[in-house]
């Protein structure tokens, strides 16, 4: 049996598929009626075939709804102590503070302790035991000399 198909008819390719696909149809017929109209009963079911071949990913579906959201989680763990910052600017001085109290001088030999007190006067304090006492008191110019020999 033979089945024509002329490729160079001018037909759009549905034209072309329609015609073909009419051509089988045509081409089995013959080979039914060829047959005879002896067909028998319908066999049983046969095995299932083995599975095929997975086919190629298919392209992403589109973006699904966001869900609900989630726990917080837990702290993760401290980083590493950050660089020196900038320097602010500076503050207003202070008030000044109240005088703090007298200290206690006590002199060593060959150590002398000038300072005034309350009254004024220039008072020198020295150790008792150091023979080097170079202060003379002028009582006549009232001048506290030291002398250098």
């Amino acid at each position: 049996m033979l089945i024509e198909y002329d490729h160079a008819s001018g037909l759009t390719p549905t034209q072309r598929l329609d015609s073909l696909v009419a051509s089988v149809q045509r081409a089995l017929e013959e080979l039914e009626e060829a047959a005879g109209s002896g067909k028998g009963e319908k066999g049983d079911k046969g095995e299932p075939g083995a599975q095929g071949e997975v086919g190629p990913q298919g392209p992403p579906g589109p973006q699904g709804e966001t869900g609900p959201k989630g726990d917080k989680g837990d702290a993760g763990v401290r980083g590493p102590q950050g660089i020196q910052g900038v320097r602010g600017e500076k503050g207003e001085k202070g008030d000044k503070g109240d005088t703090g109290p007298s200290g206690v001088t006590v002199s060593n030999d060959g150590f002398y302790t000038l300072y005034v007190d309350a009254e004024g006067y220039l008072r020198v304090v020295y150790n008792n035991d150091d023979a080097t006492n170079n202060f003379v008191y002028d009582e006549d110019s009232g001048l506290l000399k030291y002398v250098i020999q």
